[in-house]
């Protein structure tokens, strides 16, 4: 009897963390809670939350589980410098991503994440580029027929266009065109239940100000940056960029 009741409170110590990170991502906002240890650069913030997003959807599947499991291994993918790692992370986002679709197939949050996705298998494998570089395309295509005034869809089909070389359909001025659409849709985004995503103002400020640095308005791009941290104080990516921006009289003379 006694090991029975050791094996039983083993048991409940091992569930409470996953828990505790139920509500404290119930409490915060999942999507927040994602986008947060991302501008941290903290892996470890982000494990947890896939471990208690993989804990409930084995009880309750739920589309919006999936798509925040596939954004989180969608940022552990992005932020692992082990190609291999990288590589399992972006395939498991893109099954969460699938399976969220098989729920909901007009859920376009997950068609343009799905359609990202593919772009940063690209990245890590650029070989692959010659059959899903369509892909890329079609699931962005529909994200955008799906919901075009989206500020993610518009922040992603921005990320693809900057990051896709010119000879492949690239284009960095349609993609600052994109992040700054993203910028204006999300001031007239209303959030459309508690729990569809929210994340990506912060990021939209920052891929817009790397645009702007690449065409070498650094003045734009300090604004952005600096937009950025007001919005998100502990964006270490953003710190990182605006410190390495020309100080402000060598910008003025380089635009």
């Amino acid at each position: 009897m006694r090991s029975n009741i050791v094996g039983i409170s083993l048991l409940c110590l091992s569930i409470l963390p996953l828990v505790a990170q139920a509500e404290e991502m119930a409490q915060k906002g999942t999507s927040d809670a994602i986008e947060q240890a991302l501008q941290r650069g903290d892996e470890a913030a982000l494990l947890k939350v896939r471990a208690g997003l993989e804990a409930g959807l084995k009880t309750h599947p739920e589309k919006h589980d999936y798509y925040y499991l596939g954004l989180v291994d969608y940022e552990l993918a992005v932020l692992d410098e082990d190609n291999g790692k990288a590589t399992d992370y972006i395939d498991a986002a893109e099954d969460a991503l699938q399976a969220a679709l098989k729920l909901d197939p007009a859920f376009a949050e997950a068609e343009a994440l799905l359609g990202s996705s593919y772009g940063v298998e690209i990245g890590l494998h650029p070989m692959k580029g010659m059959y899903l570089g369509s892909k890329v395309t079609s699931h962005l295509g529909a994200a955008a027929k799906l919901a075009p005034g989206d500020p993610r869809v518009l922040l992603l089909q921005g990320i693809s266009d900057y990051k896709t070389p010119e000879a492949y359909g690239g284009d960095k001025k349609r993609a600052m065109a994109e992040f700054r659409a993203a910028l204006a849709a999300f001031d007239a985004y209303q959030q459309p239940d508690d729990e569809a995503p929210t994340w990506g103002r912060a990021e939209s400020h920052v891929w817009l100000a790397q645009a702007e640095a690449g065409a070498k308005d650094f003045t734009a791009a300090r604004a952005d940056l600096n937009q950025a941290l007001a919005i998100a104080p502990d964006y270490r990516y953003a710190r990182r960029l605006l410190d390495k921006l020309p100080p402000p009289q060598a910008a003025k003379g380089s635009v």
